[in-house]
């Protein structure tokens, strides 16, 4: 199966290509997905062609901006000898390359958990709390991308980089302060054409996360 940008921008889902995946016939679970019975473990992730897999955990191994994605291969069978090597499917990403025109786009996401109805504390009969209230919690997520592509030289080789970043702070219940994210997500891309034959690639991705108060203070015991 094959989810393409244009599939991806008609449906209100996650922007992340592990939730893309899911689409795909036979595919379910969370961000390491299930795959026709094989475990989240058994996956073959990989970027334009080159095995991104975790060694160690056998899953995704890096987050990436969704604006950045021309397509997402998701293979669940019928592995070609080259692809073998796994019970579960083979996971592709294949990503945006400039053009002879110049282009680019700024998208920005905002969430608010205020907004999303809220369910008080639940009590046994005998007056045991079964469920903690939701009022005292709070959400609010930040989501901005950037990118833009096009030639360096027409016809022989182009740019296309791209940045996102996410701002997450949510606090728990009885908490005093919020859990504060900020995490970064950056690709860059050149590619050449110096002869009709021959394509050169050369790709660059980062990213880098800061995270406040991961041990949060609570009012209660």
């Amino acid at each position: 199966a094959v989810v393409t940008k244009e599939y991806l921008e008609a449906l209100p889902t996650q922007r992340s290509y592990q939730t893309a995946v899911q689409f795909a016939p036979g595919v379910t679970g969370g961000a390491n997905p299930n795959v026709k019975g094989g475990s989240s473990r058994e996956n073959v992730w990989m970027l334009d062609g080159a095995n991104t897999t975790d060694p160690v955990t056998g899953t995704f191994s890096f987050n990436f901006n969704l604006d950045a994605i021309e397509e997402i291969e998701v293979i669940t069978g019928g592995f070609k000898a080259e692809n073998g090597g796994t019970l579960g499917s083979i996971i592709n990403v294949r990503t945006e390359s400039g053009s002879n025109k110049l282009q680019g786009n700024v998208r920005a996401f905002y969430s608010n958990g205020n907004w999303s109805p809220k369910r008080d504390a639940i009590y046994a009969p005998d007056g045991r709390a079964m469920e903690s209230s939701e009022f005292d919690r709070d959400s609010q997520n930040f989501d901005l991308n950037i990118s833009a592509g096009g030639p360096i030289v027409q016809d022989k080789l182009w740019f296309f980089a791209s940045l996102k970043w996410i701002h997450n702070q949510g606090t728990s219940s009885g908490a005093r302060s919020p859990r504060v994210f900020d995490g970064y997500n950056l690709f860059a891309k050149l590619t050449a054409n110096p002869l009709p034959r021959h394509r050169l690639i050369l790709s660059v991705l980062g990213s880098d996360a800061s995270i406040s108060n991961t041990i949060q203070s609570f009012l209660y015991d």
